[in-house]
């Protein structure tokens, strides 16, 4: 995958959100006429297995199944890309933290209630069987209760459905 500063189609890296075992996360920028300008979220395969079609087949999977959910609490893919060979998905952008980071800065702080928030906007995601197998847990602004459920995957948005 390309480094921030460089762009892959129409949008211009910014910063690197993360790295996964297939996938770099990046936040980018689309910029259009009259100043206008959206952030957006690039997911690619990481550029050591870009060449391997499995997982090339995988995104394309992810993508295809990510279009069809339609829930509060599932980051929408908006577009799935092709530059110069490299595939990739444009995802929208929550301003969030990951769980796990939310989790340690509260500490022992974190109450009762706000737990069970949490736990109760997690569940609130699409059915586990019909909607998470297949996509990455990452995706999932407040994740269901699939078997696969890490919180460093998991977060918190103000468009989440948990308080």
């Amino acid at each position: 995958m390309d480094q921030p500063g460089l762009s892959i189609g129409p949008y211009r890296l910014v910063a690197s959100l993360g790295r996964g075992g297939q996938a770099d996360v990046f936040l980018a920028v689309k910029r259009g006429i009259a100043g206008f300008s959206k952030l957006i979220v690039i997911k690619s395969i990481r550029h050591d297995l870009e060449h391997e079609p499995r997982f090339r087949e995988a995104l394309i999977a992810e993508a295809r199944l990510a279009a069809r959910l339609q829930h509060p609490n599932v980051v929408q893919t908006l577009e799935v890309g092709d530059h110069r060979g490299q595939v990739y998905l444009a995802m929208e952008f929550l301003d969030g933290q990951p769980l796990d980071r939310v989790a340690q800065r509260a500490g022992a702080r974190l109450g009762v209630a706000h737990a069970a928030a949490i736990v109760s906007g997690m569940l609130a995601g699409p059915p586990t069987q019909s909607a998470s197998r297949g996509v990455d847990p990452g995706r999932l602004v407040s994740l269901s209760a699939c078997r696969d459920a890490a919180p460093a995957r998991s977060g918190w948005s103000p468009r989440s459905r948990c308080a």
